[in-house]
């Protein structure tokens, strides 16, 4: 997959954008959906290497991440919704409204991929969200894109972490936190701080 990542082309062609059960779904292959997030992580690098240069030559703060995502626009979030998730999101409307405003929705389940075929506006492809993820950790690596990973059980992801820097010895893991849990404002601060 690192072979067509690398490949990335500067034209934002959009992706068409199928409703499944009232929810977004952009129609893309897997390889497609890994080069939106590759161009998608590689602006946010590039633009946080660009402030970081001018914040230096001014000899000012770090650049903090609200800087980054101003500079490219806006945030880039993926949702992966199955269909437990695109049903649960019928009776949510914060759920439901989050994956609207997601700037990629792929289709994560064989019960969603079944049921675009069924209601005859077929997805190109189901694409788990963990193998899109591991789709990109080699470009992750090359690039130096600094990881966070967070949710599931404590300590799931400190282990994720442990595996991911094996496989991948050059990849930034800057912290995991575990899903549990109400997050107070200060705890929010201090990830933000780890994640830079």
């Amino acid at each position: 997959m690192d072979q067509n990542i690398a490949q990335i082309s500067d034209r934002r062609e959009p992706a068409a954008r199928v409703s499944i059960c009232g929810l977004p779904f952009d129609n893309l292959s897997m390889a497609r959906a890994a080069k939106v997030c590759a161009r998608e992580t590689l602006a946010r690098v590039q633009a946080r290497q660009n402030l970081e240069r001018v914040r230096a030559r001014q000899n000012l703060a770090r650049v903090s991440a609200r800087e980054i995502c101003s500079r490219c626009d806006s945030s880039f979030i993926v949702v992966t919704p199955g269909i437990e998730t695109s049903i649960r999101a019928l009776r949510d409307l914060r759920l439901k409204r989050a994956i609207e405003r997601a700037s990629l929705s792929v289709c994560d389940g064989i019960g969603v991929y079944a049921l675009s075929l069924l209601l005859g506006r077929p997805l190109k492809a189901r694409i788990p969200g963990i193998d899109l993820f591991c789709s990109l950790l080699p470009f992750f690596e090359k690039r130096s894109v600094r990881l966070f990973l967070y949710g599931a059980r404590p300590g799931i992801a400190g282990r994720a972490a442990e595996k991911l820097t094996e496989k991948y010895p050059s990849l930034t893991v800057c912290g995991t936190l575990d899903g549990y849990g109400d997050r107070s404002r200060s705890e929010e601060r201090r990830v933000g701080k780890e994640c830079r």
